[in-house]
């Protein structure tokens, strides 16, 4: 039911402990859950990166569209956890001169590590690549916390995802709101 948006993803999954965590009101963990959430991407736009990211390394993934839930989610935590830090994935495509429109980003962890902000990442790998690119942090838990600049409309901050959640994501891709 998700409709293709036609943009150069990067799907980008946090694998460091967080993952080992349970979604509020469910028994599903994290890791299953953003494996759901990769596998919909990951099948439905024709040029999207998958990433798995912790403790400074940053791991492509190779995902096919009849892998099961389970594969995938063995795909995506098969790298020893460690700290969060979420500019990874947009240092990654920056310095393979990957063109993003959209980096996805599936994260639950307060306790980011880097050097520079998601934020100056972004504004950096736009520079580098003349594409307009933005960045969606979603948290798999609420974690009370966000790194959205109000300035930049290109920045969204969500927690949990639904149906809905994919109708904001692809509005923002195609700058309808």
């Amino acid at each position: 039911n998700v409709e293709p948006i036609g943009k150069r993803l990067v799907v980008a999954v946090d694998v460091s402990t967080s993952l080992t965590s349970v979604v509020p009101g469910t028994a599903i963990s994290t890791a299953v859950a953003a494996a759901a959430v990769t596998m919909i991407f990951a099948r439905t736009e024709a040029n999207t990166h998958v990433l798995a990211f912790s403790e400074g390394t940053v791991v492509p993934c190779s995902l096919s569209a009849d892998m099961t839930l389970a594969e995938v989610t063995a795909e995506l935590v098969k790298l020893p956890s460690g700290s969060t830090d979420c500019t990874l994935p947009i240092t990654w495509a920056t310095g393979n001169k990957k063109y993003i429109d959209m980096f996805i980003i599936l994260t639950n962890n307060p306790l980011w590590t880097f050097t520079a902000s998601p934020v100056e990442s972004l504004k950096k790998h736009r520079l580098a690549s003349g594409a307009d690119s933005k960045l969606v942090m979603c948290g798999l838990t609420s974690i009370g916390h966000t790194i959205a600049d109000t300035e930049d409309r290109g920045l969204l901050s969500i927690c949990g995802f639904d149906l809905g959640a994919f109708n904001i994501i692809r509005n923002l891709a195609l700058n309808l709101i």
